[in-house]
């Protein structure tokens, strides 16, 4: 007898495997393609923090340090030494984080389209030694987004 071919159970076993190898690879894509969102969304968080405290540390180096901080939960009020007047405020509707004079906006950063919740000014350290002050901005669902601001 003269086989030309593959019986039908052979065809069976040999997609039934194929598709078993095929669900796992797609299953790792998936997992691939989430990580990678996560850390893009993580990257653009630490961007973010870094923009922000550049700006505001170039902000205490060009204008003398800083005579006054007072911050509440959704802004930051700061007075340089050459009396010089800037606002860090946040809003909750659009998730984003402003730092303005009193004629304009120099700097609006949106956090990252996410789960975060709300973001807030969660605690700001003003150390006695007036060398280093810290505000700590609560962004629900991210930890540590830290502005450190360095009064020489």
């Amino acid at each position: 007898m003269n086989k030309k071919g593959f019986t039908i159970i052979e065809l069976i076993i040999s997609v039934s495997i194929l598709t078993i190898v095929m669900v796992f690879a797609l299953n790792l894509l998936v997992v691939l393609k989430e990580q990678e969102t996560s850390l893009d969304t993580d990257t653009d968080m630490i961007l973010n923090q870094a923009f922000v405290s550049k700006k505001i540390n170039g902000d205490i180096i060009k204008n003398g340090g800083i005579k006054l901080l007072n911050c509440t939960t959704t802004k930051c009020d700061f007075t340089f030494n050459n009396d010089v007047k800037k606002t860090l405020t946040l809003t909750n509707n659009k998730k984003t984080i402003k730092y303005e004079n009193e004629e304009n906006v120099e700097l609006t950063r949106t956090l990252p389209q996410s789960t975060y919740g709300n973001i807030k000014v969660l605690e700001f350290f003003n150390y006695t030694s007036g060398t280093l002050r810290i505000i700590t901005i609560n962004v629900e669902g991210y930890s540590d987004y830290k502005i450190e601001l360095l009064d020489y």
